[in-house]
């Protein structure tokens, strides 16, 4: 998985190469689409995969600000598809964009992502690394929960996409355990993953960055859903002072 994580990366300056839209636009759509997760209750694995297929598609042709949404709508379809046993009905789709786009428009844009993408959907995305190295580390409840809450917020910027998913998601459970109290960085998980500290530590200053910006951010729908007690409200824990580096 380390090796197709290189391959189906989107390019990391796209946005560069895009004439209409920009970060903030895609940010918006990020933010949307949590809330579609959330309404719909799928996986955050399917909210991850939508970001990577929005990503991946605006990587090989330019767009305008009018079809952003359609892309978005569109990505999010084809990975429930992938990822959920029951994922909404096309319908659904359509009615999430308050109608804006006809059926039709999203069955010729799924057409359009497939055939640009080769039908190739599947890509190990940081949420799914996060779960294997939460799982080998034996994380808890509230620890993966904090990973969780970072791996989302993640996706909010498009400058990470310059990082690996597997660096990103061994930064945000590093981080969690910053938070939630474990040691940031076991020598075990070291020699586990291949990943040291020094190896993310760029990763870790940006995302302290994020996280302690992120309540006063205007996307909030990542930060309100994880200020509940089903996640234990670790949208609110205090930033550390310090960071393992």
């Amino acid at each position: 998985m380390r090796d197709r994580e290189v391959k189906v990366r989107p390019k990391s300056n796209y946005m560069s190469r895009q004439d209409d839209i920009n970060p903030e636009m895609r940010a918006i759509l990020v933010d949307w689409l949590s809330d579609v997760v959330l309404e719909y209750n799928m996986h955050q694995e399917t909210f991850h995969l939508s970001v990577s297929l929005v990503d991946r598609t605006l990587s090989k042709f330019r767009t305008s600000r009018e079809r952003l949404q359609l892309i978005g709508t569109t990505a999010m379809m084809i990975a429930s598809k992938y990822e959920e046993i029951y994922p909404p009905e096309l319908k659904e789709f359509v009615y999430i964009t308050d109608d804006t786009y006809t059926a039709e428009q999203i069955i010729q844009m799924e057409r359009i992502i497939l055939n640009e993408l080769r039908f190739d959907i599947g890509t190990p995305t940081s949420q799914w690394f996060g779960g294997r190295f939460a799982r080998y580390q034996r994380a808890s409840r509230k620890t993966v929960n904090a990973m969780n809450m970072l791996l989302d917020l993640m996706l909010l910027d498009v400058n990470y996409i310059a990082y690996r998913p597997s660096y990103i998601a061994a930064a945000c459970l590093c981080y969690a355990n910053v938070l939630t109290g474990p040691t940031p960085w076991s020598t075990e998980m070291e020699s586990w993953s291949g990943i040291s500290i020094t190896d993310m530590s760029n990763l870790l200053r940006a995302i302290h960055d994020t996280f302690r910006c992120s309540s006063s951010s205007k996307f909030q729908s990542i930060p309100q859903r994880y200020n509940t007690s089903d996640f234990d409200y670790v949208a609110d824990l205090p930033a550390p002072t310090q960071l393992p580096l």
